[in-house]
């Protein structure tokens, strides 16, 4: 019995056993067996039969090899450590693990038979979760933790990961669309509401009016209050289904400046009702309409920049809400672009000859694939309209100058300017659409390093402000071109790869002699990088990094789980950056990528190699497909 206990008191440290009933982790202790491997012999043999055994390590250290063609001896390796299991995979699908395993050190491994791993699962919800989605669970303990650490002291404020559907607070006012004006504002007075909302005869939701309606259709206008209420409401409102989660709501108060979402059944469309801004937002009095109001009424630099402080102040509090990663980007991403927005509107007062130009600012890098986190530089460019190389020329100096004045006042509100001068203040990419195509061609023609590291930032672009259909052209004419010129596309592969995620054979992580990695160059560059290559592989539109990976990655020959498991494994990377933003903020230093694996706890520092393998097996994936 005390050995027993001893193995569930081991267990107990490591994931998922630490979720797991004691009873349960009791019965399982009583059913394992301890093996010793001396170091350099085989566990598994490659090609084995499949596995009859589950293994977790107990004490030492476990190498996976995994054999590519035998023509070119590629091996991919990595490790196993203390608390995990193997051979996972090749249990579950009942077939051969593909990798050996042998142990780097004198290993010690607890050794689970077949019909008990299935007992197991059978007993165990939690192992069952594991065994389904591992790589999502771990990512969820983590998170959890994270929430634990950054929301001490508030308990108060609503997390914006619940659904909707919570936080209706009343039912909602409604009225026929062709009742009087007159009598509509009447009913809102006495129900005490400030926005109503129109439905057809089966309760769907065709139209809304809010007290802002009022002042800008109805008062100022002197309308006409006999008039049907169908003439003064905002038709067709965007609508979320019930179990949206909060998040979505607040992405889309953040997009579009609304302070009202109507909630229907995404069936029948029948309404259930509305969420407001005041519903979802106790932020430290920060909210997103608040923000992009103050955005709106700006009238010079420093007034944005001071909204730019509260977009990074909201980005802490939703860490500290526990709100996923991916939504924390998505919101900071369309906030900066309402920025650059204003500062486009405030700089076209100073020039007003760009407001007759046909232009579109491009975003690039991070901003282009909407994945800001709260320290990111200036990525950007310039499309524009000419009939010929003087047209161009000329409506580039007007160009020229509207833009310095923009990246000026960018940097001034806390996006510092390009070290690399990748702005739309450089001729070099303050273009036509004739010269942008000149110049996408010549790299693609030629992909020599320079065009290759160039691709690998410009590909990425997104139109942010002005005439959104050149971008969107420019995208079409890139895919088909692409769809021409697969070499190049091997090129950009053999670059992409070129890059190895930094596991070490006998120590978790590669690091300089600083003992320190780069969460930016060295982690989330993988993903983006594999990313990229699958996008303009299948003509995809998407820049985001987990679209790409989730859509075009499926369309490309991944199994979706494989997608869904390298985008949560960018996701994870990216939280560690935000969580090292957090941190630099509160204690007043400046932002960095730069992170000391050893300070990381075991279920970070287990998760973060997790997510470096899963990098090697998508650079493999793509390396075998490109025949690298």
């Amino acid at each position: 019995m005390e050995l027993n206990q001893a193995v569930v008191d081991h267990l107990k440290r490591f994931p998922p056993f630490q979720n797991m009933l004691d009873r349960v982790l009791e019965a399982l202790a009583s059913r394992l067996t301890i093996n010793y491997f001396a170091a350099g012999e085989i566990i598994i043999p490659a090609n084995a039969p499949p596995p009859d055994t589950f293994y977790i390590v107990k004490q030492g250290i476990v190498q996976t090899e995994q054999l590519a063609s035998s023509a070119r001896q590629y091996r991919d390796t990595f490790e196993l450590h203390e608390g995990e299991c193997f051979p996972l995979g090749a249990i579950l699908a009942n077939r051969s693990p593909g990798s050996q395993f042998v142990a780097a050190t004198d290993t010690f491994v607890y050794e689970l038979s077949l019909a008990g791993f299935q007992q197991l699962r059978a007993e165990s919800p939690v192992f069952r979760d594991y065994c389904e989605q591992r790589t999502a669970l771990l990512l969820e303990y983590s998170k959890q933790i994270i929430q634990a650490q950054y929301s001490r002291g508030n308990a108060e404020q609503p997390a914006l990961t619940i659904p909707v559907q919570q936080l209706i607070r009343r039912p909602p006012v409604t009225c026929p669309s062709s009742q009087p004006l007159r009598d509509v504002l009447q009913h809102m007075k006495e129900q005490q509401v400030g926005s109503i909302i129109a439905v057809d005869d089966s309760e769907r939701a065709i139209g809304i009016f809010t007290l802002p309606d009022l002042l800008t259709r109805v008062t100022l206008p002197q309308a006409d209050l006999d008039a049907p209420f169908a003439t003064y409401m905002t038709p067709n409102p965007v609508s979320l289904p019930p179990t949206a989660p909060a998040s979505e709501a607040a992405l889309i108060m953040a997009r579009h400046g609304f302070r009202h979402i109507v909630v229907t059944d995404p069936d029948t469309g029948r309404l259930h009702g509305l969420v407001s801004e005041k519903d979802l937002f106790s932020l430290q009095r920060i909210s997103l309409r608040q923000i992009n109001l103050r955005l709106q009424a700006a009238q010079s630099v420093e007034q944005v920049a001071a909204c730019c402080g509260d977009i990074r102040k909201l980005g802490d509090n939703m860490m500290a809400q526990g709100i996923a990663v991916e939504q924390i980007t998505q919101i900071i991403s369309a906030l900066n672009d309402l920025t650059l927005c204003q500062i486009g509107r405030l700089m076209r007062e100073r020039h007003p000859q760009v407001q007759t130009l046909d232009y579109c600012w491009l975003a690039l890098g991070s901003e282009g694939r909407m994945e800001q986190t709260l320290y990111t530089d200036q990525d950007n460019g310039i499309i524009f309209s000419a009939t010929d190389p003087r047209q161009a020329q000329a409506t580039r100096q007007i160009l020229l100058s509207f833009a310095y004045d923009v990246n000026q006042a960018l940097d001034t509100c806390g996006f510092p300017l390009c070290q690399g001068n990748i702005m739309a203040s450089n001729p070099e990419w303050c273009l036509s659409t004739e010269e942008w195509r000149a110049r996408f061609s010549a790299w693609i023609n030629s992909p020599d390093p320079v065009a290759i590291m160039h691709s690998s930032i410009f590909f990425d672009f997104r139109a942010l402000d002005g005439n959104e259909q050149l971008a969107v052209s420019l995208r079409q004419w890139l895919n088909q071109t692409l769809a021409q010129h697969p070499l190049f596309l091997r090129f950009l592969t053999q670059n992409a790869v070129s890059r190895r995620p930094p596991l070490g054979l006998f120590r978790d992580f590669v690091t300089g002699q600083d003992n320190m990695l780069d969460l930016k160059t060295q982690a989330a560059v993988l993903f983006v990088d594999a990313a990229r290559i699958l996008a303009l592989q299948t003509g995809s539109s998407h820049t985001n990094t987990v679209l790409r990976l989730k859509e075009a990655g499926p369309q490309a020959g991944l199994r979706q789980a494989q997608a869904d498991a390298y985008a949560e494994a960018f996701l994870y990377i990216q939280l560690l950056r935000m969580q090292l933003h957090h941190q630099a903020a509160e204690k007043n230093q400046p932002y960095t990528n730069q992170i000391d694996p050893g300070t990381l706890n075991a279920l970070d520092n287990r998760i973060l190699r997790e997510a470096f393998r899963l990098a090697k097996s998508l650079q493999s994936m793509l390396s075998v497909r490109y025949a690298l």
